[in-house]
């Protein structure tokens, strides 16, 4: 293990967190539960389509499918599974299988899975924070007091973090029904945290649920597998390089391998110093060539260690080409479109969200040094990307029925008093869309991403959102909480008020979801949700 992280890891943890947190926080999510099941005891919107399903896999009922349901049946099989589980335990109070998959008790595995997705989420920060710790310069010493207080502050600021990810209110609301979007998140971040801590087989399996729970997380999957094998073939910085244990080495090498293996790391890292010093887009292509080398003289040990993770998407790619669509059923509805403005409506959603974190200290830091190095490229590039997106909002501004008749939803007003009253309002905001993805990928660029990262990490968000008709916030979920996992770790007080905001708007929505329903056209009780 390398010197940086071995001694965060030996850093003091604070014990009492993760128990004190974890039963803080199941006691809340218990107890909204219960308030959402008794103000809103019927399914309610995409609930009368998964409860049934799922009721039906409790009875053993596989080979029935509803024709509307659009994803995999994953949800169904976790919802069978925590039925079974629950009635086997409760069964000395004599509850059966009917009470155990019923409706509301149903929507208590999604708040369950809401706060293992906190837990996974810090579990991915630290894990984040100790191999950008590994990477840096070991060489400083400071006493053990101050270690301690570090190791507090590396603790606390993960969990502020893990916070932001599981209480955005486009997700959180969700953990309270039965909706795929907390299992689906869970899955992908699970699959993230298995490939950092090098576990690919259980990776894998984790990644086949997360498709299983809604396809677009095929292309996370596949990202995060692209992701960690650019690890793998990137040069080592000198310091990790160096302390690189021995155990590292394939077994049974000797002094040649050690040989070959320090020439491996070497030789990248004198191509990376030749194209830093050509700079600019040459630079970027010769490192690129130089990765893409790495990979394919390291083909077979990538291949036998990601094949399961390959051949996922492999498989996602021919069931795609054997259903004739992305989606299993009502394809009418979700049909596959160009809607280039979902992206820019993602960089809007995370100005939104998480404006306090993209304005941190190190992210303008990183943009102050973009403009200072190189300024007419950035304006060039802001131009660019500014009539790029007018092009967008002229052209791809698609409008799904749904959006423009459904008014439960807080998006049926959003477009109805803003985007849809005149196209100026809609052209007024292609700075902030420019200024959204520039500040999101200077905050990638913050927190040590590599420029490969941050650029396949901006074409999945474009080819996970772009196909999408309907303009929905909880599609911008599971690339949002990549995006802040991935940023600088904020300091603490900034995460806090983030989370602050986050608990006032989820407490405002969730009552108004329970306590203010309204009669709709057809005559049936309707509630306001995301």
């Amino acid at each position: 293990m390398p010197v940086a992280g071995a001694a965060l890891q030996q850093q003091q943890p604070i014990h009492w967190l993760p128990v004190t947190w974890t039963v803080c926080l199941m006691t809340i999510a218990l107890g909204i539960t219960s308030f959402i099941a008794v103000n809103v005891p019927e399914s309610y919107m995409d609930e009368p389509f998964h409860v049934p399903m799922a009721q039906l896999y409790c009875r053993g009922e596989l080979l029935t499918w509803d024709a509307k349901i659009t994803t995999f049946p994953g949800l169904y099989v976790i919802g069978a599974a925590y039925a079974w589980a629950a009635q086997l335990l409760l069964c000395w109070t004599g509850a059966d299988l009917d009470v155990t998959c019923s409706g509301p008790f149903l929507r208590s595995v999604n708040a369950l899975l809401a706060v293992a997705t906190i837990q996974v989420a810090y579990a991915v920060s630290m894990q984040l924070r100790q191999q950008r710790s590994s990477s840096s310069s070991s060489s400083s010493s400071s006493s053990s007091s101050s270690s301690s207080s570090r190791g507090q502050q590396v603790h606390l600021g993960a969990a502020a973090v893990a916070l932001v990810v599981g209480l955005l209110p486009t997700q959180l609301f969700f953990a309270f029904l039965f909706y795929t979007d907390v299992p689906s998140l869970l899955f992908v971040l699970l699959t993230e945290l298995l490939l950092l801590r090098r576990s690919t087989y259980a990776a894998a399996a984790a990644g086949a649920a997360a498709i299983g729970m809604r396809q677009t997380n095929a292309v996370w999957v596949t990202f995060l597998t692209g992701a960690a094998m650019l690890r793998e073939v990137l040069p080592q910085p000198a310091a990790a390089a160096a302390a690189a244990p021995a155990s590292t080495a394939p077994s049974g090498s000797g002094t040649a391998s050690k040989e070959r293996q320090q020439q491996r790391q070497q030789q990248p890292a004198k191509q990376q110093k030749q194209q830093q010093q050509r700079g600019g887009v040459l630079g970027m292509l010769a490192e690129l060539q130089a990765v893409l080398r790495s990979a394919w003289d390291r083909r077979a040990a990538l291949l036998q260690a990601y094949c399961l993770l390959l051949v996922l998407p492999v498989a996602f790619v021919a069931f795609v080409v054997w259903n004739g669509g992305i989606t299993l059923g009502d394809k009418e509805a979700h049909a596959p479109v160009l809607h280039l403005m979902q992206p820019l409506y993602f960089a809007l959603f995370c100005l939104a969200a998480a404006g306090p974190l993209l304005l941190q200290p190190a992210v303008l830091a990183r943009v102050r040094s973009a403009l200072s190095a190189a300024p007419l490229l950035c304006m060039l590039c802001a131009v660019c990307a500014c009539a790029a997106a007018v092009v967008c909002v002229q052209r791809f501004s698609l409008v799904h029925p749904y959006l423009l008749a459904d008014n439960r939803h807080y998006t049926f007003y959003l477009w109805r008093k803003l985007f849809a009253r005149s196209g100026v309002l809609r052209l007024a905001a292609v700075p902030a869309y420019v200024a959204g993805w520039g500040l999101l990928l200077a905050a990638l660029a913050a927190g040590g991403e590599h420029w490969l990262w941050r650029a396949a990490f901006a074409c999945c968000c474009w080819l996970s959102l772009a196909p999408a008709w309907l303009l929905e916030f909880r599609y911008f979920t599971t690339a949002f909480a990549l995006a802040v996992l991935h940023m600088p770790v904020p300091p603490v007080r900034l995460s806090l008020l983030v989370v602050a905001g986050y608990c006032c708007v989820n407490a405002a929505t969730l009552w108004v979801f329970a306590r203010r329903p309204y009669t709709w056209g057809d005559g049936s009780l309707a509630r306001f949700m995301w």
